[in-house]
């Protein structure tokens, strides 16, 4: 996952189509981290720290 090289590919103000786009993505991913943490940390794994 490199952020720097994906960062310049983003334009700074997309079309409203992909604003909506990026945005469900962007909750679809939020929920993933939230499901996952909740499950590595009641099984007392390690995932706490990384997705803080």
């Amino acid at each position: 996952m490199h952020a720097c090289s994906t960062a310049s590919l983003i334009p700074p103000h997309p079309p409203a189509h992909l604003q909506t786009y990026s945005r469900d993505l962007i909750m679809r991913q939020k929920e993933l981290y939230a499901t996952r943490w909740r499950h590595e940390t009641d099984t007392g794994r390690r995932y706490a720290g990384l997705v803080l």
